[in-house]
């Protein structure tokens, strides 16, 4: 008796279809590393295709993973090495900011009948990180296995990844090939935006931070400024963070013209123009996208997802706004050839 090829073509499907969202189910603790080495990806790819004009696209890839690796290498030891040479400094704001709010619970009349629920805060918080560097120490073998799958999975996404889906999509229908191929464009074009204008604000937070930390008169310019542009990457927090600490440590020492250079120029210099001038604009000038609307990816992407929100936030509202503007072309073209 003849098959019906109609069935198998529903059937295979069907089998790889489960098949693949089992693989998912199971590898689901390490997707957000695999996401998050697939976004890196795309956007290094420019740099992979100039090196693969002179090399073969293996030694391009090598080259190019190793060289990311490296680079992060570089800037977590130059980033742990400042820390650990200014531990002692780091130890004396955080002990004169404790003793500040010592102080405040003591002299205070007001926030004195607050003491005990202030206390209560303030040990619930050093409990949390105590058990978070703890947890964060018994997962380092966990960590150490993200870290080799997260380069493994970006040297194959480097080396075949576009091989892959050029080879999935020209199987498509001619309209959706054109629909796909716009969304694929947006893709990168939003990824980029994410990790390199987070590069940009990072770089340009570093550059503005040092006269305004020079002017503050506390020294060590280059730690304060590097701190300021890694916490730059923070989403929603960001230099506010060491601004505000440092704001604390005024007080604690009883330096008010300090704490109001903080909030009247150093606030408005290094976070405030950076998070409402310079991003908006970067963010949306490649994507051409309402840079407002990115904002909003930005951030409800952190509210919904955590983290890889902050990759996924954009990415979702840009491909919303383009698969948006592809539904109203098609419904253009339609009521005109009607």
């Amino acid at each position: 008796m003849r098959t019906d090829p109609t069935r198998h073509d529903l059937l295979t499907p069907a089998i790889l279809g489960i098949f693949f969202l089992g693989i998912t189910i199971i590898l689901w603790p390490l997707m957000s590393v695999l996401i998050l080495s697939m976004s890196v990806a795309v956007v290094c790819l420019p740099f992979h295709h100039r090196l693969s004009r002179h090399m073969s696209d293996g030694a391009s890839a090598a080259m190019t993973t190793t060289g990311l690796f490296l680079l992060l290498a570089v800037v977590a030891s130059a980033v742990l090495f400042l820390l650990y040479d200014n531990a002692g400094m780091l130890l004396s704001i955080l002990t004169n900011f404790i003793h500040a709010i010592q102080a405040l619970l003591q002299d205070s009349p007001f926030v004195s009948r607050f003491a005990d629920e202030i206390a209560r805060a303030l040990t619930s918080l050093v409990t949390f990180v105590a058990e978070y560097i703890s947890d964060l120490a018994l997962a380092l073998p966990f960590l150490l296995v993200q870290v080799i799958i997260f380069f493994c999975s970006f040297y194959l996404y480097i080396l075949k990844g576009e091989y892959l889906l050029g080879h999935v999509i020209r199987r498509l229908p001619d309209r959706t090939y054109a629909a796909v191929r716009k969304l694929t464009h947006i893709t990168g074009d939003t990824l980029y935006s994410v990790y390199i204008v987070s590069f940009e604000i990072s770089v340009y937070t570093f550059l503005v931070s040092m006269p305004v930390f020079y002017l503050l008169g506390y020294g060590n310019v280059i730690l304060f400024s590097l701190l300021a542009a890694l916490l730059q990457l923070i989403p929603v927090f960001g230099p506010q963070i060491l601004l505000g600490l440092l704001a604390l440590y005024a007080l604690s020492i009883g330096d008010t013209s300090a704490v109001l250079f903080l909030v009247v120029v150093a606030y408005p210099v290094i976070s405030l123009s950076a998070d409402f001038f310079v991003r908006p604009r970067l963010m949306g000038r490649r994507m051409a996208i309402n840079p407002v609307l990115m904002m909003i990816g930005v951030f409800g992407g952190l509210a919904l997802l955590g983290v890889i929100g902050f990759i996924l936030g954009p990415l979702f509202t840009a491909l919303a706004v383009s698969a948006y503007e592809i539904l109203m072309g098609e419904t253009e073209e339609g009521e005109l050839s009607a």
